[in-house]
């Protein structure tokens, strides 16, 4: 039942691409309680039938987000004031955005949600290549509407500077008063993350307002000073939470709760085990061993110490780029030989490349389908997999229009859909939201350890790494001229080699148990490298 229309701000979107009416009943028109005494609360487009629903006349029942054989509505009641935070709209039951954050002089702003919440509007917004709307799609706004609306607060001063051309925005190395960054860890490896976050933080240092968004949790908690969060519904609409701490507001998003704002976003909180519950379910036998290998190009050369991937084994495989690990993981699938060396395996894998085609003619399901080549609706595969990665809601979506986190989560599951013994993944993460990172992490270990199947993951965010892996393999060398790969350690070994290499220790954090970078040369940093122990203290046994 609807809320009173004195107390709801009603949103009301519609996903145009999903939106089919020459395909569908028109359930939404047909069922609508507002309609059937008369109203025209949806009705259909004229130029190409889609529906147009009216914001003023729903009700918000959601019948029509039920009966859309598309799932292609959405409809939600917000609190009323939160109404006069609009800040942008894109058009009529479209995308909107309420509040923005506000630049810090001096220090670095992380923004930190899920995919399809306007964090890239928000960088829009600020660096001057949207202009703030208010929910007001249709007219022309001025940049005098724009100041006046923001009276009385910080960004007041922020926009007269934008309207009269005085603020200096940048998203590079070029000389300004503030930075904008989105996803800074795009194509860098572990060593160039850490890179990058010095030279972002020399910026903040400097006295400059810096902004980033950033999925990779443990390189935005190593380089942010405070944290915006972003909540709401993917596409639909997303909403500013009020400025926090970096530990507190990272910690609360993975709570999924703001206690200042007595918001909870997400009815699950996220955990992180210190150890791996599940150690006794990996079989000691072997489903796949090799001896030494080498792989030379004209001008890179690869060694690879012996190994083996054990049953209901995940190894994760970590390292520089250029050093050779994808090309390891091709002689590990069967699509490159090596030069010297053997692999005994009669086991089938199947793999996730790198990069992702989206030359396909076709729509989700069909591409899925021509993997299987069987029903998906209703099977067991759907159940285990499609569902628990949301891949059902992008059946009807054509491959070539998906975003690059969409992309990502199909070529996945057309990865796991296949029989095989072992799954090998390379860089599953990319394009993934922080949020998404967690759960694919989470599902593919009960994945593996369901199935009784093994994994080979090859990433370059060491959270997921930290969360999934079993067994560690790291590459070492000289990127694009040879690289060398070491025998599979168990993960704290792996880790802490990793880390030792990368100069960082790691302390976890006393609430939610997730991996945190220590202060640099800070009491934690220097006692940790003085035992060794990179990768968290050893707790002493009782």
């Amino acid at each position: 039942m609807g809320n009173s229309p004195d107390s709801t701000h009603r949103i009301a979107v519609l996903d145009q691409e999903l939106c089919q009416p020459k395909k569908c009943g028109l359930e939404c028109i047909v069922y609508c309680p507002v309609n059937k005494t008369g109203g025209e609360c949806i009705v259909q487009r004229p130029q190409d039938g889609k529906a147009v629903i009216s914001e003023d006349l729903c009700n918000g029942c959601g019948i029509c987000v039920k009966k859309c054989p598309f799932d292609a509505i959405v409809i939600v009641n917000l609190a009323k004031e939160l109404g006069q935070d609009k800040i942008h709209q894109f058009g009529v039951n479209s995308f909107r955005l309420y509040r923005l954050p506000a630049p810090k002089k001096g220090s670095v702003i992380g923004l930190l949600g899920k995919n399809g919440m306007g964090k890239s509007t928000i960088v829009n917004l600020l660096s001057g290549n949207l202009k703030p709307n208010f929910g007001n799609y249709d007219t022309q706004i001025d940049w005098d509407d724009v100041i006046k609306r923001f009276h009385g607060t910080d960004m007041k001063d922020y926009f007269e500077r934008m309207a009269n051309g005085t603020l200096r925005t940048r998203s590079s190395s070029k000389n300004a008063d503030y930075y904008f960054f989105d996803e800074p860890s795009s194509y860098n490896d572990v060593y160039q993350r850490l890179a990058v976050a010095k030279v972002i933080q020399g910026l903040a240092n400097e006295g400059k307002s810096v902004m980033v968004v950033e999925h990779d949790m443990t390189l935005l908690d190593y380089l942010s000073d405070y944290i915006y969060i972003l909540y709401g519904e993917p596409g639909a609409y997303g909403i500013v939470s009020s400025l926090q701490s970096t530990k507190i507001g990272i910690n609360n998003f993975l709570e999924g709760y703001l206690p200042t704002e007595n918001v909870r976003f997400r009815e699950k909180a996220f955990r992180f085990e210190a150890t791996s519950p599940v150690d006794d379910m990996i079989l000691d036998f072997p489903v796949a061993s090799y001896s030494h290998l080498t792989k030379a190009f004209t001008s890179f050369k690869l060694k690879v110490d012996p190994g083996q991937i054990r049953k209901a084994e995940i190894v994760g495989i970590v390292g520089g780029n250029a050093l050779g690990k994808t090309t390891f993981m091709k002689i590990l699938a069967g699509i490159d030989k090596p030069d010297s060396g053997t692999i005994e395996s009669n086991v089938k894998i199947s793999y996730k490349p790198q990069y992702l085609n989206q030359d396909y003619d076709g729509d989700v399901q069909s591409l899925l389908y021509s993997v299987y080549q069987d029903v998906l609706g209703g099977s067991l595969i759907e159940e285990q997999i499609l569902n628990p990665m949301s891949i059902k809601k992008l059946y009807e979506r054509k491959i070539s229009n998906l975003s690059g986190g969409e992309l990502q989560k199909v070529a996945i599951a057309a990865t796991l859909i296949r029989k095989a013994d072992i799954y090998a993944l390379d860089e599953p993460s990319a394009f993934l939201d922080a949020e998404d990172r967690i759960v694919l992490a989470k599902f593919l270990q009960r994945f593996v350890r369901s199935q009784g199947t093994s994994a080979v993951i090859i990433d370059h965010d060491i959270q997921l790494i930290d969360l999934i892996a079993d067994s560690l393999i790291i590459f070492e060398g000289e990127p694009g001229v040879h690289g060398s790969a070491t025998v599979p350690m168990l993960k704290e070994a792996g880790m802490n080699k990793l880390l030792e290499g990368l100069s960082i220790t790691y302390r976890r954090d006393e609430t939610t148990g997730r991996p945190r970078v220590n202060k640099e040369s800070g009491r934690l940093d220097r006692s940790q490298k003085a035992s060794g122990d990179y990768y968290y203290v050893k707790k002493p046994v009782a």
